[in-house]
Formats: C-alpha cells, sequence, structure tokens
C-alpha cells in the first residue's frame, strides 16, 4: 500500500518552454487558488503574464482513448446514520461501465471492508464531538486532523482484497507535526458520572486518588460528584453512596437514565403499565434518535422516478409526524419504539416509515436487559409499590403507547433523572425588541438555562419547535457556529420542581399563612414555604415542604391524631375531648399539664409521623396511651383502647413501612 501522495509538478525552464522535471529531483509546488479573484481574472493575468515573460505552453494534443478513463462513476454515501438498505448500497457492483466511488465519513475506517476498493483519497480529517465543559455538559463539533493511527487505517482500507493505493490529501510534514500519534482516550472527553459512581459502588471512597491508566481531569470528577449528589446517589458533604445510589449504580445504564427508571418504578401503584414503560423509555433514550433525517428528494432526468421519490419522502414524513409526542421528544422515541415492535420488528415497516431499524433493535435489546435485571433480583432503593409492577414487567412482549396519564408521569420521571437540565424561555418585549434590532429571526426561540449563564436556543428539528414550552428540560447541548443549541426537550410544570428537583431548590422560612398541616397522604407535617430555583432564583408556585421545626411537627401531629385523622376510628370522639386540638399549636399551650406531658411524650420520642408512631409502639406497646387518656372523657376510653390496640396489632403484623 502506497502511504503517500505522488506529486507531479511542472518546471520552468531558461528557454521559455514547459519541461517535465527529472523523476530524481521532483520539486513540491504549492499552488495557490486565487481567492478574491474571478475566473476572468485568473484567466487575463495569467495571459499577462506569459506574454511578458515571452512563455508559450504547448497546444494540448487530442486525449487518446486510454487518457479519457474508464467512463462515469457510481457515487454511493456511507455514514453511520444511513439506513441498513443504504449502507448495503456499497456492496452491490457499480452498474456496467461505471466505476465504484463510495464516500464515506471515519465509519468505514475499521467498523467494514468493502470488497474491490483499489483506492483510498484520505482527507486526514473528521468531525468529531468535543465536550466543551464538563460542568454544563455543553459540547460542540469540530473538524480537526484525525490521529495517525486512524489515517493508518484508512490507508488500509485499500488493498484489503487485492494491489491498491492510498492518496493522502495532505503533506508528510503536516502528517508528523499537527497529527497526534493516537486519539485522545475517550475518558478524557466524556462525562464521568459513570466511571465515579461504578467506583463508589465498589467501595472506593476517594475516587480522585484512584490510580486510573489515564487520569481523568479533576474538574470532571467534580463536575460527576456534583451530577450525582443532585441526582440524591451521593450523599452531600461526605459524598458516601446512598441507597438510592447503589441502586443506580445496579442497572446497565447512565446513571440519568437509571434515575429515572427508578423513579418511575417508585410511582409505579400511580399509573398502570408505568414501569413497563419507563423501561423501554430509559432504553430508548440510551440509544441513537430513531429518526432519521428526511430530506428533500433529488430531482433527476426522470419524472416517473422523481415523483415516485417525491411521494415516498411525503409517507415518511407523515410516518414520523404520527409518531411525534407533542410535548416531549424523548416520549417521541418511545413511541416509535412501541410501534416498531407493534409491527412485529419489521425492518422493511421502520424504512418507509422514516425510522432507524439498527437503533431500534439496540433499543429492543437493552429493554430485554433491563427487564432481567431488575426482574431476576430486584435492586433495592426503589421504594413505592414495586413489588406488583416488578411481577408483571416483560421486556419482550408489545408495549402500547403511553396515555396521557402515565406520559406525565414518565415526564416526571425524566426530570428525576435531569433536574440540572433545566431551562425556561424568555420572550419578553424587551427581548424581542433587541432580536429585531439586531436582525435575528424571530423563529429562534430562546431559554434561559437553570445552571448556565448564556442563552441557549430550541434545536428547530426538535418536535416542540412549533409549539415552545415556557418550562422544559433537555438532554443534549450543542454548541453550532450560529448559537448553542438544547435538544431532546421535553416540557415540563413548574410545579413539579420543588419535589422531584429538590435539591437545586431553595425554600423560604416556613410561611405563617396558611398554617402548617398534618397530610395523611404523605405521613408528614407540612408548611407552605416560597420557592426558588437554580442559581438565577426563579420564582416558582409556593410548595408544601416538611416542616423544619422538630418541636412544631410533634405539636401538629398530635393535634391531627386527637382529631382522628391519624387514626380514623378516633375522629368521632374528637367532638368530646377535654380541650381543642388547635390549642396545641397555639404559643405559650404548654402551660397546661394535658398539653405539655404530651408533647413531651413525642418529642423525646421523635414522634411526628403515623410511621414512628408505629416504630414507638414495637419498642413500648403502652407508648402514649397515658398521656392520651388524659384528652378523652371515661365513656370514650373503652375505644381509645382499641383503637391502639388495633395500631399495635398493625404494627407488629406488617413492621414499620420502609
Amino acid at each position: 500500500t502506497t502511504l503517500t501522495m505522488e506529486k507531479v509538478s511542472w518546471t520552468t525552464s531558461m528557454e521559455g518552454h514547459w519541461d517535465a522535471p527529472d523523476e530524481e529531483e521532483e520539486e513540491e509546488v504549492d499552488v495557490m487558488g486565487g481567492a478574491g479573484f474571478t475566473p476572468e481574472q485568473l484567466a487575463l493575468a495569467e495571459a499577462e503574464f506569459e506574454k511578458r515573460l515571452g512563455l508559450t505552453a504547448p497546444a494540448p494534443a487530442a486525449p487518446s482513448r486510454a487518457a479519457q478513463g474508464p467512463g462515469p462513476v457510481h457515487v454511493v454515501p456511507l455514514f453511520a446514520m444511513l439506513p441498513a438498505a443504504g449502507q448495503a448500497e456499497v456492496f452491490r457492483p457499480a452498474p456496467p461501465g461505471h466505476r465504484l466511488v463510495i464516500v464515506a465519513t471515519n465509519v468505514a475506517e475499521t467498523s467494514l471492508t468493502i470488497p474491490g476498493i483499489r483506492y483510498v483519497v484520505d482527507a486526514g480529517r473528521a468531525k468529531q464531538r468535543v465536550l466543551e465543559s464538563t460542568a454544563s455538559g455543553m459540547a460542540r463539533y469540530e473538524v480537526g486532523w484525525v490521529s495517525q493511527a486512524s489515517a493508518a487505517q484508512r490507508a488500509g482500507r485499500a488493498g484489503r482484497t487485492g494491489p491498491g493505493h492510498a492518496y493522502r490529501l495532505f503533506s508528510s510534514a503536516v502528517f508528523n507535526d499537527a497529527f497526534p500519534a493516537h486519539a485522545a482516550p475517550e475518558i478524557l472527553g466524556s462525562p464521568q458520572e459513570s466511571v465515579v459512581l461504578s467506583l463508589k459502588s465498589m467501595g472506593v471512597a476517594r475516587v480522585h486518588n484512584f490510580p486510573f491508566p489515564t487520569p481523568p481531569e479533576p474538574s470532571a470528577l467534580r463536575a460527576a460528584v456534583a451530577v450525582l449528589t443532585t441526582l440524591g446517589a451521593l450523599r452531600a458533604g461526605d459524598e458516601e453512596l446512598t441507597p438510592l445510589g447503589r441502586a443506580m449504580a445496579a442497572l446497565p445504564v447512565n446513571p440519568r437514565h437509571a434515575r429515572m427508571l427508578l423513579h418511575a418504578a417508585s410511582e409505579g401503584g400511580r399509573a398502570a403499565g408505568l414501569l413497563d414503560a419507563g423501561v423501554a423509555l430509559a432504553a430508548a433514550l440510551s440509544v441513537e434518535s430513531p429518526f432519521l433525517q428526511l430530506a428533500a428528494p433529488g430531482g433527476g432526468d426522470d419524472a416517473t422516478a422523481a415523483a415516485a421519490a417525491a411521494a415516498a419522502a411525503e409517507t415518511r414524513r407523515k410516518a414520523q409526524a404520527a409518531l411525534r409526542d407533542q410535548d416531549s421528544d424523548g416520549l417521541s422515541a418511545l413511541r416509535a419504539l412501541c410501534a416498531y415492535l407493534a409491527h412485529g420488528r419489521d425492518a422493511g415497516w421502520a424504512a418507509g416509515a422514516g425510522l432507524h431499524a439498527r437503533h431500534l433493535e439496540e433499543a429492543v435489546a437493552l429493554r430485554a436487559q433491563l427487564a432481567r435485571v431488575l426482574t431476576a433480583c430486584p435492586v433495592d432503593g426503589l421504594g413505592g409499590d414495586h413489588a406488583v409492577s416488578l411481577a408483571a414487567l416483560d421486556g419482550v412482549k408489545p408495549l402500547p403507547a403511553p396515555g396521557p396519564a402515565v406520559a406525565d408521569a414518565l415526564r416526571r420521571a425524566m426530570l428525576a433523572g435531569w433536574p440540572d437540565r433545566v431551562a425556561r424561555r424568555q420572550r419578553s418585549a424587551e427581548y424581542l425588541a433587541g432580536q429585531r434590532e439586531q436582525g435575528y429571526s424571530s423563529r429562534a426561540v430562546r431559554y434561559q438555562a437553570a445552571e448556565l449563564e448564556e442563552p441557549v436556543f430550541l434545536h428547530p428539528l426538535s418536535g416542540l419547535h412549533r409549539a415552545p414550552p415556557a418550562f422544559l428540560l433537555y438532554t443534549d447541548l450543542v454548541r453550532t457556529a450560529k448559537r448553542p443549541y438544547v435538544s431532546g426537550v421535553t416540557a415540563l410544570d413548574p410545579a413539579w420542581l420543588p419535589a422531584t428537583a429538590a435539591a437545586l431548590c431553595s425554600l423560604s422560612a416556613p410561611l405563617p399563612a396558611p398554617a402548617p398541616f398534618y397530610s395523611p397522604a404523605r405521613d408528614a407535617v407540612l408548611a407552605w414555604h416560597e420557592v426558588t430555583f437554580g442559581r438565577h432564583g426563579w420564582a416558582m408556585p409556593r410548595t408544601a415542604a416538611p416542616h423544619p421545626d422538630p418541636a412544631e411537627r410533634c405539636a401538629r401531629f398530635a393535634a391531627a391524631l386527637l382529631e382522628g385523622r391519624v387514626l380514623p376510628a378516633l375522629e368521632p370522639l374528637a367532638g368530646g375531648l377535654a380541650a381543642p386540638p388547635a390549642a396545641l399549636a397555639r404559643p405559650g399551650a404548654r402551660g397546661g399539664a394535658r398539653v405539655s406531658n404530651l408533647l413531651l411524650a413525642l418529642e423525646r420520642a421523635g414522634v411526628d409521623s403515623r410511621r414512628s408512631l408505629l416504630a414507638a409502639l414495637l419498642d413500648e406497646p403502652g407508648f402514649l396511651l397515658r398521656e392520651l387518656r388524659a384528652w378523652y372523657p371515661a365513656p370514650a376510653l373503652p375505644i381509645l383502647q382499641q383503637a391502639w390496640a388495633a395500631l399495635l396489632e398493625e404494627a407488629c403484623r406488617e413492621g414499620v413501612p420502609a
């Protein structure tokens, strides 16, 4: 294989005619392209140059039959996103009398061997994704020189099945000076959340001191720890692995996808089929987008063929539009996967619908693997009512497209996986006026990201571009030459943020009104707070969160207990109490023995919920019964005794809920 391009040059002799150079004294000539001049100007300058120097070039001889070449060429593309049918074209013989020319990306370096390739023309360049910031996840695509090892692989594509030549469109000096010997290790250019989580799950306490073969940047490790802390996988402060983090490490997907899946599992009892859909969504988001980028059909001399191509393109466009979800690009990928399964995993149907069958097959395989992991050894930390969901989990059967309830639950699950990738739309009158003054198109949809200073823009290919939501989350952020774009977006309800993205929310002190209250559904004493989100301090709707004061929690729980909202059996007795339960929460209420004894008993045991009350009863079966008797008249005491016995039986039968 020839690894250097043959150079052909011409030298000017003193006699004023053109000679071919001696083969042993070959000279490298830089040919200037005449940038900034028209072809007519270049021709006039060349004629004037020859006239002044008396140089005359010999008239070109009529080309021989051999010099005319073997005939036309048959050109086919080859790149990773090309459908399988298009990729198969490179293995088919060219039409008679044609030469086969394959225009390929670096997917042809090592992925496959194409028989009959005799020549390789290598520009030495490749477009590569470069991580600009590990903290923000901002990436960009750069066209740069490949490594010397990659250039050798490209040259090796010629002559695999016979003699061949490789022509490099760069000099040996550039090859030696500008090309790195090998490509940079992937660990230096990718987020490190998976690496850090795996090391933590193996008991490596100080990841920064781990002896990596190629150590990642310290900033990348710090950013990974921050992300995992936000996701709840690591404990803030000491960076210890939490039970949730251990459950995330057990799943064979990215930590963000694992967090999303575990959130769906914890909410599985609220919507039928949610965990099944969550597993499929995690698989769909873990592979490349299944939607093919549809190009406009090209023209041609054959009007019939052109019309057929246009009709097929329109069919694919309509099929893609039918699969798009108006609220989420991620759910669009899930709907495509569901449709692919419903059509029996037919690659022909996928091609006709504008879908990439290979990416869908990868999602199918990953879905089955995730289902096996969850059903064979249910991971700790799922929480919620997941036992029934796990028993019914099936990673093989066709899956119906998610309904409205499941879709909303999945969008909340995605927020759990990407809480730091939230953005709010900016569309004030001042902003729109500034856009017009600067000549920007009003179609550019601008957002402010929660953890970034600069604005970002919704990608035009997103399914949400026609109706941009006020709040969204994004899974990908790429800077182009024009502006940074977010993609993989999902519309959000800002009311979800305080509960699902609590790590990035700042709560005010408890508001005096509305008053704190005990919530049986959440089994907690809650207070209302003003909420701000992210580094920009976006004001969110008020939210009810657990009260931070232990004494106040015990007082509110005691009032709820006497009112019958903790034990419904006590509700009929609330009207005959010795004092109104609301007195427990009044300032200075501890002056009476009845109130102070009840509150002191609860505070000493740390009881401020039904769950903690059951735990106290397991330790002391008669806990709190004496203090409660002081509140009820004698005729009501047998009912109190029965209710307390039933509560103790529940504690012994079920134990303390997890």
